[in-house]
């Protein structure tokens, strides 16, 4: 599938609720959206996905959210949205491209790895300090947080 992929203030209720998918806390993905670079996937103007970039500092960035709308999911979408991020990153000089995930999100995990990310370190209890609610995520408890990273040299 060939996807067009945009920078854009404007994130449409199904992409909004998509996020939430991805990061049950509204006050966390509420302040992403305000701090970060959003770009949607579409194609022949249908909504697809949408990735947050976060700048940590002037030479890093994060991805702080990923999510593809479920209909089109294990299309490769995914896939093409971190190329094309990676691609911005180095086109703006970035160093680092860094993505937090849980430990139960082995579809994720995998992803990253494919695209060239490499584990950099584990934040213990993450989400049971971080979410008032616990989260169940392939039935398991999600209660740590992996930090991914990719050199961009």
């Amino acid at each position: 599938m060939n996807i067009e992929i945009s920078k854009t203030e404007d994130i449409p209720d199904t992409l909004y609720s998509s996020l939430l998918e991805a990061d049950p806390s509204q006050e966390k993905v509420n302040d992403n959206i305000q701090h970060s670079s959003v770009f949607i996937a579409k194609n022949d103007g249908k909504v697809l996905g949408i990735i947050l970039l976060r700048e940590r500092t002037i030479f890093q960035t994060e991805i702080v959210n990923l999510s593809v709308l479920k209909k089109y999911r294990g299309k490769g979408i995914a896939s093409q949205i971190l190329s094309f991020i990676i691609s911005w990153s180095q086109a703006n000089n970035y160093k680092n491209l860094y993505v937090c995930t849980g430990t139960t999100s082995f579809e994720q995990m995998y992803l990253y790895q494919k695209c060239g990310f490499r584990f950099d370190k584990i934040e213990r209890d993450y989400f049971v300090d971080n979410y008032q609610n616990k989260i169940i995520e392939n039935k398991l408890r999600l209660k740590d947080r992996i930090q991914l990273k990719l050199d961009l040299n």
